[in-house]
């Protein structure tokens, strides 16, 4: 049975992947200055069609705000498939140590790899069934989390 300790807690880690791993992803993607408006010329080419097949609608009305707003309005999800389409290697140049998809481990340390640790937190508990996290499983997210962010997080 879950205790008002398990759901504050759930709520915390919410309010992380909310509050700083979404601005980090946001920050990650600005990196090597390529501007927004080049981001949604490129999603919007021919050859970019089997990315664009991959978003929802709401996803691509997004993609629409990019040239305004960068990426102030993109969630993890989004910057995430985008992160990792061949088509946008000039985005993310270093990527994860071992392949995309594949959870790193804590040697690795490549700006893609901190992408990967952004998602896995992020999937870990937006996909929490029961919405609630135990102190364990507290101590892991906020392991993975700070290993991202160097300064102290107060949630």
């Amino acid at each position: 049975m879950a205790t008002s300790d398990d759901i504050t807690r759930y709520i915390r880690c919410n309010k992380l992947v909310g509050q700083v791993l979404t601005p980090l992803m946001r920050e990650y993607m600005q990196l090597n200055n390529v501007p927004p408006a080049t981001v949604y010329q490129t999603i919007m080419q021919p050859y970019c069609k089997a990315l664009r097949t991959k978003l929802s609608q709401i996803q691509m009305g997004v993609i629409q705000t990019l040239p305004s707003s960068g990426y102030e309005k993109f969630d993890i999800t989004l910057m995430y498939k985008i992160a990792r389409d061949k088509n946008f290697k000039m985005i993310i140049k270093e990527h994860p140590t071992r392949k995309w998809g594949t959870e790193p481990l804590p040697h690795e340390i490549t700006i893609g790899d901190d992408i990967e640790r952004i998602r896995h937190c992020r999937d870990n508990i937006m996909h929490n069934p029961n919405h609630i996290v135990s102190e364990p499983e507290l101590n892991e997210f906020l392991t993975n989390s700070l290993m991202l962010e160097k300064e102290q997080i107060y949630i």
